[in-house]
């Protein structure tokens, strides 16, 4: 599970023990959110580079996956986009669920086979094509 530091506090515990109660075995990422966007809202822009792709890939390899396993994105854009990068790498392709919470998430990032994280030269630089198998919408986390 691969979240950001803003959606975590709001659902990453109630999200990852609900895995857990189901017999699932989840590792939770978190990648910080401590960027302001243009209208001043928290941002992880900024980590959706080569640096926080390869943290997380250590991070999930580390946790122990299979070909089996799963990447779960829960947040906006940026998570969406760093683990369709993710997911389309491990073992060839694993599968991808998007949990998405925003607007941009659902409307854009989380139904889209681009998958892209951001290079000094530009941005959306580096990635793939790569479906999510499942991508999960509830409108209710639009109002947080």
């Amino acid at each position: 599970l691969i979240t950001d530091s803003v959606v975590d506090v709001i659902l990453g515990e109630q999200v990852l023990q609900g895995f857990r109660a189901a017999g699932l075995k989840v590792c939770k990422i978190v990648i910080p959110a401590t960027a302001m966007d243009e209208a001043g809202e928290p941002s992880t822009e900024p980590y959706k580079n080569a640096e926080w792709f390869h943290r997380s890939v250590d991070m999930v390899l580390s946790g122990g996956i299979s070909k089996n396993s799963c990447i779960i994105s829960m947040g906006g854009g940026v998570v969406n986009n760093l683990c369709g990068v993710i997911a389309g790498l491990l073992y060839r392709g694993i599968k991808l669920v998007h949990i998405t919470t925003t607007s941009m998430g659902m409307l854009d990032a989380s139904i889209d086979f681009k998958q892209a994280f951001n290079h000094e030269c530009g941005k959306n630089l580096i990635g793939c094509y790569y479906p999510a198998s499942l991508i999960v919408m509830d409108p209710c986390v639009l109002e947080s």
